[in-house]
């Protein structure tokens, strides 16, 4: 049976043009292990890519679907159990999705990156430097030192460097178990808390070090104040 898909596949490739990159992929291997696909892995794929169980390419535009899809770069449309590439342009869709840079729209369970413009949706959901909307369970600029600008939305919301708004039970706007972070915006939740406010703060207990703008909730902290602890409504601009 592996003898006559291999043959299967020699004689599709013979029928595809060699130009410099390829219209179709059909991967049969393991991505980095076991490469077993029409076209090499070296050559760029234009068009669609078919993952069976999966594929490994240099980079891939075009559709992108299957089990698992290893790419350099990758631009269009990919839905797949497995999606990982170093950057990402268009739409990505699956279980896991990890690209170093996305622009767009990233989907999944597990969806992680470093660098995101656009959209990221997932159960957890983690990007380090974030330009947009971000929602999951868990949505976090990464949780070490990171940088946010948009819209966050969870169950726990997290970022060192905050521009924009947290809406969740749980907001940070700090590094967690470190007295750095910074919200300049808006937190909504049970609890907020941050190092350096600029902006207001609605939930049950609010924290800040230092406050320029507003705090309301049942229990507001400015530790940094003379009088750290105060109920229902403080501001100082």
């Amino acid at each position: 049976m592996k003898s006559k898909t291999a043959a299967f596949l020699a004689l599709l490739a013979l029928c595809i043009p060699s130009f410099a990159a390829s219209p179709l992929q059909i991967g049969l291997g393991i991505p980095r292990h076991c490469t077993f696909q029409l076209v090499s892995t070296n050559t760029p794929v234009i068009g669609l890519c078919l993952n069976l169980p999966g594929s490994e390419n240099p980079s891939v535009a075009g559709l992108d679907l299957g089990l698992c899809s290893v790419a350099d770069t990758f631009s269009g449309i990919r839905v797949n159990a497995i999606g990982l590439s170093d950057t990402c342009t268009g739409i990505a869709i699956g279980l896991v999705d990890h690209a170093d840079t996305v622009n767009g729209i990233q989907i999944a369970p597990l969806a992680g990156t470093e660098h995101l413009t656009g959209i990221q949706i997932g159960l957890l959901a983690i990007g380090e430097d974030v330009r947009g909307l971000q929602a999951g369970i868990v949505a976090g600029a990464n949780f070490g030192h990171s940088r946010f600008r948009g819209l966050q939305i969870g169950l726990l919301t997290g970022a060192t460097d905050l521009t924009g708004t947290q809406i969740g039970l749980f907001n940070y706007g700090t590094e967690l178990l470190r007295s750095n972070g910074n919200v300049t915006g808006l937190q909504i939740g049970l609890v907020n808390t941050t190092e350096t406010l600029h902006g207001v703060q609605i939930g049950l207990a609010n924290r800040t070090a230092t406050l320029q703008g507003l705090q309301i909730g049942l229990v507001n902290v400015v530790s940094g104040s003379d009088w750290p602890v105060m109920p229902i409504l403080r501001y100082a601009f």
